[in-house]
C-alpha cells in the first residue's frame, strides 16, 4: 500500500488496547486534514481513497430540498470468500431488512445515502472534526462506530455512504457455530456500550426483547393447554386467552416474514439451498443476538464467586 500510494507508512503499537483507543493513537500520530480508517483484515479496492475524499470535499449533500453538512463518508464491508457458502449466505441475510435493518454495516447501498453510522474498519472525515469530539470512546470495546457518528450527528453533521467505496472483509463465517459465536459477541457488547452510553440502547432492541419474551410465554401456555390446565375465573381466563392470541400472532407474524425475506433472496440472489438455510440462519442470527443482549445485562444480577 506504501508504494500504490506513495506515502510513507507508520507502524504503532497499541499494546493491551481497545481497537477504539488503538484508532484514536493512530489519528493522534496522523498528519493531514484527513483521517481514513481501514482494518487489517479489510482490503480496499482500487481508487478507495480518491473516491472517499472526493466525497468529503464536495461538503455537502441535498437531500429533501435541504442541503446538509457531511462530517464523514464509507461504505459496507463486503465477503471477500464468495465460495464458502454459511459465509456467503450469512451475508446475503445480513444485507436484509430483517437481517440488519440494511444497516450500513452489511447493506451496500446504490447510491449516495445518509445514514446513523458507518463501520470503523472503512470510513474517513475531517481530522479536526474527529479531534474536537474527541475521537472515538476508548473504553467501548464494541461499537465505537455507532457511538461515534451519534456525537457527529449531534453537532450537526451527517454521515454519508458512498457506493463504489465497499472493502473486501477477509474475516470468513464458515460455520452455523461460528454465525452463533460472533452475532452473541455482538448482541453481549452492543448491551454493554448501552449500558456504558444510555443513547445507544435502540427501540428495535426493545422490541426483539419484547417478541423473545412474547415466544417464551408461549411455551407453559401451550403446555397448560396441552394438560388442559386452564384458569376457570373470568379475569385469569381473559389474560390467558390475550396473552396467548398476541403471542399466535407475533409468532405467525414472524414465521411470515423470515419466510418472505427468504423466499425473495432465493429468486433475487438466485440461490436454492437458500430455502433451506435461509430461515436457519435468520433463526439463529436472531436467538445469539437476544441472547448475548441478555447475557450482558443479566450479568449484573448473577452472584460473583
Amino acid at each position: 500500500m506504501s508504494k500504490s500510494l506513495n506515502v510513507p507508512i507508520k507502524i504503532m503499537l497499541a499494546p493491551n488496547s481497545t481497537p477504539a483507543e488503538g484508532r484514536n493513537i493512530g489519528a493522534r500520530n496522523s498528519n493531514g486534514n484527513f483521517l481514513a480508517f481501514l482494518d487489517a483484515d479489510c482490503i480496499p479496492p482500487p481508487h478507495w481513497l480518491e473516491k472517499l475524499l472526493e466525497s468529503i470535499k464536495r461538503k455537502f449533500f441535498k437531500k429533501n430540498n435541504e442541503t446538509l453538512v457531511i462530517g464523514a463518508v464509507g461504505a459496507t464491508l463486503l465477503p471477500y470468500d464468495h465460495e464458502q457458502l454459511i459465509n456467503r449466505f450469512f451475508h446475503m441475510i445480513m444485507q436484509t431488512l430483517l437481517g440488519s435493518g440494511r444497516s450500513a454495516q452489511y447493506y451496500p447501498f446504490k447510491k449516495p445515502t445518509l445514514v446513523k453510522s458507518l463501520p470503523a474498519g472503512n470510513f474517513l472525515c475531517e481530522k479536526d472534526l474527529f479531534e474536537r469530539l474527541g475521537g472515538f470512546s476508548s473504553e467501548l470495546r464494541f461499537c465505537e462506530d455507532a457511538d461515534l457518528h451519534y456525537r457527529i450527528r449531534k453537532t450537526g453533521y451527517h454521515s454519508l455512504y458512498v457506493p463504489g467505496a465497499e472493502v473486501f472483509h477477509l474475516k470468513k463465517f464458515c460455520t452455523l457455530g461460528k454465525v452463533a459465536r460472533h452475532i452473541f459477541s455482538y448482541g453481549y457488547g452492543r448491551a454493554l456500550a448501552s449500558k456504558q452510553k444510555k443513547y445507544l440502547m435502540s427501540p428495535a432492541y426493545l422490541l426483539a426483547l419484547i417478541v423473545f419474551l412474547l415466544v417464551i410465554i408461549k411455551i407453559p401456555l401451550l403446555l397448560m393447554k396441552i394438560l388442559n390446565i386452564i384458569p376457570s375465573h373470568d379475569l385469569p381466563s381473559i389474560i390467558f386467552s390475550s396473552i396467548n392470541l398476541i403471542s399466535n400472532l407475533v409468532i405467525l407474524t414472524y414465521i411470515f416474514s423470515v419466510i418472505t425475506e427468504t423466499l425473495i433472496l432465493v429468486f433475487s440472489r438466485k440461490e436454492p439451498k437458500l430455502i433451506f438455510y435461509g430461515p436457519v440462519l435468520y433463526v439463529l442470527v436472531h436467538a445469539s443476538f437476544i441472547a448475548g443482549f441478555l447475557a450482558c445485562w443479566l450479568n449484573n444480577f448473577l452472584p460473583r464467586r
